[in-house]
């Protein structure tokens, strides 16, 4: 297959990774071209070269800062501006590709609004709960005969977008287990967290349920809202208690993970899967969690434990609880159901039979479609 990926233009597709998104597009792509299939994958500036990726401009359009903005338009900024066009020039890039199928990962709602005007099936990945402009643009291009299909990284997401993108297929996110070494001397009293530093994935959280359990935290991740850390995070920071790693690649948060006894896993928001979690479990190591979006799809009773959103005194006493948990059975867990090889051969199924799908249909300018006959 000849597919084309549409990125997220926020951040690169690098490492290390700004978050679980970038990560699913970089191995998905990876991993597609590893099976043989041509795929370009169209992002922004500071992407990994080894992807091949095809350049987005972000700055086509000539605009400052200082542009007048509508009073009754707040949001029609330049950030708009740009991504608007540049997602409007991949489109027009791809209709010129003569590719098989567009896989599009993007969150932006000019790809979804174009898609019926393309000759090739679209793919859209829902990686976030609905939100304004994604449920109407959503919503509206159902109506049309030729729009985006869609994919969920969890039964939970599926399920929050029903109402605007009707049944979506369920294809869980993967990650390396084989190649993930687990086989680290492990500290029998410590616990990690990885993510995004920002109040929707509270590593405060976190770090209140580390001390009640006397356990000490590795924290790790890309600082997103600054004046969160300061206020929230940073006065919480003690040697003695616990120590902030960085923003680190995927290398080395496979071997701070390996190395402790529990994941805390503390999103507040509705996680949509929770990757990190599944990584964990493929270097070993079980989860403390909170009862939130997808995670209650990944863990089991021997792989982890999951408590009421928010409950730090709860929290604290999963730590404990998972502290005491078969890291094998963890690792069986990761292979059995979120592997790499699982996820990459779950989607290329599923482009192959989407595009039959749309070999079988001519599909009119009005909007309207009627089935070929199948060749005998």
């Amino acid at each position: 297959m000849k597919i084309a990926v549409i990125a997220h233009l926020s951040h690169p597709i690098a490492e290390p990774f700004a978050g679980g998104m970038e990560m699913f597009t970089h191995s998905l792509v990876k991993g597609l071209q590893k099976k043989g299939h041509k795929v370009d994958v169209f992002a922004c500036a500071g992407s990994d070269p080894t992807l091949k990726y095809k350049k987005v401009n972000l700055n086509s359009v000539d605009c400052n800062e200082t542009a007048d903005v509508p009073p009754d338009h707040p949001a029609f900024d330049t950030d708009f501006i740009q991504k608007h066009h540049a997602y409007l020039e991949i489109m027009q890039r791809i209709r010129k590709g003569n590719y098989d199928i567009v896989h599009n990962n993007s969150l932006h709602y000019l790809p979804i609004t174009m898609a019926r005007t393309l000759s090739i099936p679209m793919v859209t990945t829902l990686h976030v709960p609905p939100y304004a402009t994604m449920n109407l643009t959503v919503a509206y291009s159902k109506k049309f005969a030729g729009g985006s299909q869609y994919v969920a990284v969890s039964q939970h997401l599926a399920d929050s977008w029903t109402p605007y993108a009707g049944k979506s297929t369920v294809i869980h996110n993967g990650t390396e287990v084989e190649t993930c070494k687990h086989r680290y001397h492990v500290n029998a009293n410590s616990a990690v967290w990885f993510g995004r530093i920002c109040p929707d994935k509270a590593p405060h959280l976190a770090i209140q349920a580390a001390a009640k359990s006397e356990t000490f935290l590795y924290l790790g991740g890309k600082i997103t809202d600054p004046e969160y850390f300061e206020k929230e995070v940073k006065p919480l920071l003690n040697p003695r208690l616990n120590a902030y790693v960085g923003h680190v690649d995927k290398k080395e948060v496979n071997r701070f993970t390996a190395r402790t006894k529990v994941l805390l896993m503390t999103s507040v928001w509705e996680e949509p899967f929770g990757l990190v979690v599944a990584e964990a479990l493929a270097a070993g190591t079980p989860v403390a969690a909170f009862n939130t979006g997808g995670v209650p799809e990944i863990l089991t009773k021997k792989t982890g434990r999951i408590v009421e959103k928010g409950n730090v005194d709860a929290l604290a006493q999963a730590i404990k609880e998972c502290k005491e948990l078969n890291r094998q059975d963890c690792r069986k867990r990761a292979k059995k159901a979120f592997g790499l090889d699982i996820m990459i051969e779950n989607y290329e199924r599923y482009f192959k039979q989407i595009i039959r799908r749309k070999q079988m249909m001519v599909v009119r300018p009005q909007g309207f479609a009627e089935v070929k006959q199948a060749a005998v």
